[in-house]
């Protein structure tokens, strides 16, 4: 029964997070979220933050195909993330059949296991996740798929593999370079960039091209913090950018000396974001 409950769940994600990559949406409509969750009943959160915990009325699985947060250990906010953005976000990636995916901030694996889907026994996808009880917990969970491994580890120093797409699940103040160096020609990096570790902030998605990275902002965030990739000096770069130009970026990502000229969006000591056109 729960069958046509994660298809009316996956056509439910097709609306709302406009997704027309279909092979994204069967991975929805196929992976069973009761296998990653632990059993019910569950404490859930609706897409508005604001609000506290609800219990389910019981263990039916039909809960967990709602657009809700599912608490992995509620004392410390740490959540299966919201449905709707993770679609969102994954659409975005532009992952397809046969590419390599990196999943840093894999949780319980739920997510991972989508990707798994999507990219098909000719892919390949490393989950890392830092909590040591959640990382045991996806290695467990995703060990019937033949294409994952599964990794305890901090993904900001993480030993990476070459990459189509490396998607962080965690919200950070900045790129790590070596995120940028594991990409494949068109590979695809998206990290979050908040710069208060309650704050909303913008996904970033960057393109290795030929001769430079590509880079825009293009989806809001409110994310749990990434460990490893949060310094002060970032944030307050991050900030700074945000409240003088806005979160309407598009340009490049710049790893040459910095040119402070008025196309210069913001500027760390390791790389720079340049836009299309003057601010």
């Amino acid at each position: 029964m729960t069958d046509s409950y994660r298809k009316s769940f996956a056509e439910n994600l097709r609306v709302i997070s406009k997704l027309s990559n279909a092979s994204l949406i069967d991975a929805f409509a196929q992976v069973r979220r009761e296998d990653f969750v632990g059993p019910g009943p569950w404490q859930v959160l609706p897409a508005s933050l604001d609000q506290p915990y609800q219990a389910t009325p019981d263990a039916d699985p039909r809960h967990l195909y709602q657009d809700v947060l599912v608490a992995l250990d509620p004392e410390r906010h740490l959540n299966n993330g919201l449905p709707s953005w993770l679609a969102r976000a994954m659409e975005l990636s532009g992952v397809k059949a046969g590419e390599t995916v990196v999943h840093i901030g894999a949780g319980v694996g739920y997510y991972t296991a989508i990707f798994a889907e999507v990219v098909g026994p000719s892919g390949r996808v490393l989950g890392i996740e830092v909590d040591s009880g959640l990382a045991a917990r996806a290695k467990k969970n995703l060990a019937r798929y033949k294409n994952v491994e599964a990794a305890h580890g901090n993904g900001s120093a993480h030993e990476l593999i070459g990459s189509d797409v490396i998607f962080v699940n965690a919200g950070a103040t900045h790129i790590q370079l070596a995120w940028l160096e594991k990409l494949n020609l068109h590979g695809r990096l998206l990290v979050p960039l908040t710069y208060d570790r309650e704050h909303e902030g913008q996904l970033l998605r960057v393109t290795k091209e030929h001769d430079r990275y590509r880079a825009e902002f293009v989806h809001g965030v409110y994310m749990y913090p990434c460990v490893g990739s949060r310094e002060d000096t970032h944030a307050k770069a991050l900030k700074e950018s945000a409240e003088a130009n806005g979160w309407d970026f598009r340009g490049e990502l710049r790893l040459d000396p910095h040119n402070a000229d008025s196309r210069c969006w913001m500027k760390t000591d390791r790389y720079w974001l340049r836009t299309d056109s003057a601010l």
